[in-house]
């Protein structure tokens, strides 16, 4: 027959649900002593039933760990908490997905380090404006190609220098004005017409000048992709 199963917290369409599955061993109680209205007020660990974490070693331990139906030990949904001083830990497993829904705002305050790692694809949409600041440097490596596209204006700002490299070619915009470009060739075209003013002299030089500035050289594709790699060599879990 059916049994109700007692509760913790129990209200109107809220409330919290631990069903007993096939092999738990319950305790089982009876409403005013009355044999015909059984009830399972908890249920307790047994020889063949151990808690999810082991004890004594874990009694530091304590949290939720589901089993996916006629699932093995590695397959769990999971919250624990770890108390141990010095070594304190909040742990979350989802065996499959993972949905987080906010209503309102969302705060988020790391004091030490943060990794992120996603094995396959990400999305990141923001309906409104982004701002990010970083007081340290920043990297971004890209293995494959990159866009960056605006609809409007696109501007890119350095307080010293600014410089665009690739293999044997570099553009380099310094803060006081000076511009170098270097590379094996050069090729200008525009339909209509072309203007090149100049305050003082211009100078058309077809040897002896030193490049303003240096390129990273051929092998600049194969360093950058050495980077990119050298990032994945501790992969996260």
């Amino acid at each position: 027959c059916w049994v109700r199963v007692s509760s913790a917290w129990a209200g109107q369409g809220y409330g919290g649900v631990q069903i007993p599955r096939v092999g738990d061993e319950v305790v089982v109680d009876f409403i005013n002593g009355d044999p015909d209205r059984p009830i399972i007020t908890g249920r307790v660990y047994n020889d063949a039933s151990m808690p999810p974490w082991a004890l004594p070693a874990a009694a530091t331990q304590m949290g939720f760990m589901s089993r996916t139906k006629d699932g093995s030990v590695d397959n769990a949904n999971a919250l624990r908490f770890e108390d141990k001083a010095g070594a304190e830990q909040v742990w979350i497993q989802a065996e499959r997905n993972m949905d987080t829904s906010i209503k309102n705002d969302e705060t988020h305050s790391v004091g030490g380090e943060r990794s992120h790692y996603v094995k396959k694809n990400e999305l990141h949409r923001v309906e409104a404006n982004q701002i990010q600041a970083v007081k340290g440097g920043t990297e971004i490596l890209t293995g494959k190609g990159k866009l960056d596209a605006a609809v409007e204006q696109y501007v890119i700002a350095s307080g010293t220098k600014l410089r665009l490299v690739s293999g044997e070619s570099a553009i380099e915009l310094n803060a006081n004005g000076k511009i170098s470009l270097i590379g094996k060739e050069f090729n200008f075209f525009v339909e209509g017409d072309g203007h090149i003013t100049t305050g003082g002299k211009l100078h058309l030089n077809t040897s002896g000048t030193k490049p303003g500035t240096t390129a990273p050289g051929a092998g600049h594709k194969g360093d950058i992709d050495a980077a990119v790699q050298a990032k994945f060599t501790t992969k996260g879990e």
